[in-house]
Formats: structure tokens, sequence, C-alpha cells
């Protein structure tokens, strides 16, 4: 991890768990102590950033956590900056997506992960105008001045069975470390979120037939 402490600077520990932490690790690991947040940093040309993109993760398919079913896109100066460090240091060249946490405590975020794919998330890019597998395809056809980078903050996206599987979670399961919600409020959160924010990851009325096909998987 030096090379890290010397890429990011004498802040690296605001990004990154501790050495000299001394909560135990169920304690500085589990949600009751963090709120996750996702930074993602799509590096496309050679030391050249093309196009970035963050959001944070509102819900996850379980209430004690795991793949994101509600997100909303942000705008976190911090992220943009130690992603683009981080990157520069492995010496990067294409699409990859860091994962944050951040420390419900004290605000601070630490590096979760990289990852050099696309990520699970990625119709809430498009639905915030971040089109990434278009502007990949641009850029792998030597087109990236077309590329116009930029996206809406405050844009939402659902994956809708995700969704459900929120909702049963709360039915199913009982952690001795992260208080079950209700069951009644966060099914008014969701309603709520769909009405705000009515962007799904495979449900659209001019394609349908994604969505079908995923409700046909789900049933197999």
């Amino acid at each position: 991890m030096d090379f890290l402490r010397e890429a990011i600077g004498t802040s690296f520990e605001q990004y990154t768990r501790s050495s000299g932490d001394d909560r135990t690790p169920s304690e500085s690991e589990e949600k009751e102590e963090y709120q996750f947040a996702k930074g993602d940093l799509r590096n496309f040309d050679p030391g050249e950033a093309v196009a970035t993109f963050q959001h944070r993760q509102i819900r996850d398919d379980s209430y004690t956590g795991s793949g994101g079913v509600y997100r909303e896109t942000v705008d976190i100066p911090e992220l943009e900056e130690v992603g683009r460090r981080l990157l520069d240091e492995l010496d990067w060249h294409g699409i990859a997506c860091i994962e944050f946490m951040e420390d419900a405590e004290t605000g601070e975020f630490k590096v979760a992960e990289i990852n050099p794919r696309m990520w699970q998330s990625l119709a809430c890019a498009v639905h915030a105008n971040a089109d990434f597998p278009y502007w990949y395809w641009l850029q792998a056809g030597g087109r990236s001045d077309l590329v116009e980078p930029g996206y809406t903050v405050g844009t939402g996206s659902h994956y809708l069975y995700g969704e459900a599987e929120h909702v049963l979670s709360i039915v199913r399961e009982d952690s001795p470390l992260v208080e079950t919600p209700s069951l009644v409020g966060t099914g008014w959160e969701i309603a709520q979120s769909c009405y705000e924010m009515p962007y799904f990851d495979y449900l659209r009325l001019d394609d349908p037939f994604s969505f079908l096909r995923e409700v046909r998987n789900i049933g197999q």
C-alpha cells in the first residue's frame, strides 16, 4: 500500500482503512458503521481521462448491504481527485470502476475495491447522460473527440427485481449488527423514489423486451 500513500499524499488515510483503527472488523466494516458510496473513473486514452462519473448506492438488494439496486448520481471532488491519482499510479488505460465507502461517523471516504470492467449499475450512468458504452465505442473507433463528458447530478435509477429483494430481506433476514428497517416505511421510500425518479435498469416503454427477458430469466 506504500505506493498508494505516495500517490495520494499525506491524506492517504482519509481514503483507505487506517492500520491504527482501534475498532474490530465487525465494528468498522458493517453497514451500521458505513454508508456505501461509489465513485467511478473511466480512463479511455493513455495518460488522459476522457470521462468520469460518480454515483451513491441508496438501497442494496439486502438491507444489510450488497449490490446496489437504487443509486443516485453525485459529484464529490475528493473522489474525482483520488480516483485519478490511483489510476495514474497504476498506469491504467481503459474502463475502470473504483468503489469507496463513507464512514457514517467521520464522513471519511475509504477505498473498497478497483474493478477493470463495466459496472452492474451502468444504466444509472446512461440515464444521467453519461453513455459509457457509446463513448467506449467512439473511442475504440478513434473518435474520442466526439465524446461529450459530463452527466446530470441527482439522477436516480432502479433495478426493480433488486428492490423486491430488498423488501423481502426485511421479512426473511435478521442481522445482529444492522437494525431491521420498517417494512411499511421502506415500501413507501421505494414507491416515492420510483415516482420521483422513474428511471429503471431494464424497464423502458420504447424497448420492453429487455424487461420481459429479465422477468423470464427470473422465472426460470
